[in-house]
């Protein structure tokens, strides 16, 4: 993500042309859910009477989609909306054009638009002194990899045939991140649905919520291997993290997951459900931070990861304009030792990916702490600038070493 806190903008926001940098990327914070009425009076707006978004029992009847598909134009320009309140507004001339326009996916009614802008060129106008040509390439795209809270319950098939579709064509990309679809529990009765929809859609990983204990993830493993088995695939393909602490009974069973399945890769924690079965008011003090029992919760979670012997992932930053909240969180759970942080928002990525990547510093210390050990390899402790190391320290090096060489820093 681009950082321009220190850039010349315009009263209104917008930056100049001599501020914008070719290859910078912009993920614009701003997002929108997309509705019935907008589809309704865009289309009117425009005289447009195509069925395809008007018409929700002729698309429910004639149509492959089964629902209304949001207006195309409307789409591009929500898009173009979006990313004029952090780049261009007060200090754009006008718009010369557009080149390649392309929807790759349909959008529906509910979805949520997310925004990324690239800047590609730049050059002097040859006909405006003192003004330039700015090339962008703005990408629109939907979160719709959730099958469970976020998702009504008469929105449930429609999700699953969205996410199925969205993982199929994602995970052909060269250059991806890994695709994880967080499906129904087990209580509900739809996580058999859930995981024949996106199974043979071969997702990296389902995240299992309300997961209680390493019995849950038993009997995720035997599902997932039945489906494979079907769609081909081989077994184990498909991994498991789990959400560990959103009941009461799972904070009893967190330190039962270990030997569970070879699956499991890691766990993460929550608080909203887990408030809402303890019957709490609140689950953060007056200045956000949580209060016992879902520090607890964290704790139980962090210990549950490392008898495991798998990743410990630490639970969202609800308040997701609060930057200074999430680097606070991301710092302290690093410092635990949590080795990631689920993000609830796009914005939210890049602070993480900066507080989890291991720093050069932080890679130069580890390498030398593993080079003494192996210059003395009948010791236990070892002393680097007047400093003992022990055994702990050598695992803790090694450990953070194999995680910047994955994040491919080291």
């Amino acid at each position: 993500m681009a950082q321009d806190t220190e850039l010349r903008r315009h009263k209104r926001g917008g930056i100049y042309f001599d501020d914008f940098v070719v290859g910078h990327l912009y993920e614009h914070p701003l997002t929108r859910t997309v509705t019935q009425m907008d589809n309704m009076l865009f289309s009117n707006m425009t005289l447009n009477p195509q069925p395809l978004h008007i018409d929700r029992h002729f698309c429910e009847q004639e149509t492959e989609w089964g629902q209304p598909l949001m207006n195309s134009l409307f789409t591009l320009g929500l898009m173009i909306g979006i990313m004029v309140n952090d780049l261009t507004v007060g200090t754009t001339i006008a718009n010369l054009g557009m080149t390649e326009v392309k929807f790759p996916h349909p959008l529906f009614e509910g979805d949520t638009v997310h925004v990324t802008t690239e800047v590609i060129s730049k050059r002097e106008s040859t006909s405006r002194p003192g003004a330039g040509i700015v090339e962008f390439h703005h990408r629109a795209y939907a979160v719709i990899v959730d099958l469970e809270d976020s998702i009504p319950a008469q929105g449930k098939a429609d999700a699953r045939m969205r996410a199925a579709a969205f993982i199929t064509d994602a995970v052909k990309a060269a250059q991806r991140p890994r695709l994880l679809v967080r499906i129904n529990g087990f209580a509900t009765g739809l996580a058999d649905a859930d995981l024949d929809a996106v199974v043979p859609a071969r997702p990296d990983a389902i995240m299992l919520p309300k997961a209680e204990g390493g019995a849950d993830v038993i009997r995720a493993d035997a599902k997932l291997l039945a489906r494979e088995a079907i769609a081909g695939l081989p077994d184990g393909s498909i991994k498991i993290v789990a959400i560990a602490t959103e009941t009461a009974t799972a904070l009893f069973l967190a330190g039962t997951y270990g030997g569970a399945s070879a699956r499991l890769e890691g766990l993460t924690w929550g608080a909203e459900d887990l408030s809402a079965e303890l019957g709490a008011e609140a689950n953060r003090d007056g200045d956000g931070r949580f209060l016992d029992p879902y520090r607890l919760a964290r704790a139980l979670c962090l210990a549950g990861a490392a008898a495991a012997r798998v990743q410990a992932i630490d639970t969202v930053t609800v308040d997701f304009r609060n930057a200074a909240a999430l680097r606070r969180e991301s710092e302290e759970a690093r410092r635990d030792g949590f080795t990631g942080k689920m993000a609830i928002h796009p914005a939210q990525v890049p602070v993480i990916n900066e507080v989890f990547t291991p720093t050069a510093d932080a890679i130069a210390k580890a390498r030398a702490v593993v080079a003494a050990f192996e210059t003395n390899p009948g010791k236990g402790t070892v002393g680097i600038d007047g400093v003992m190391y022990d055994r702990p320290h050598l695992e803790r090096a090694r450990m953070l070493l194999a995680r910047a060489k994955a994040a491919g820093v080291a």
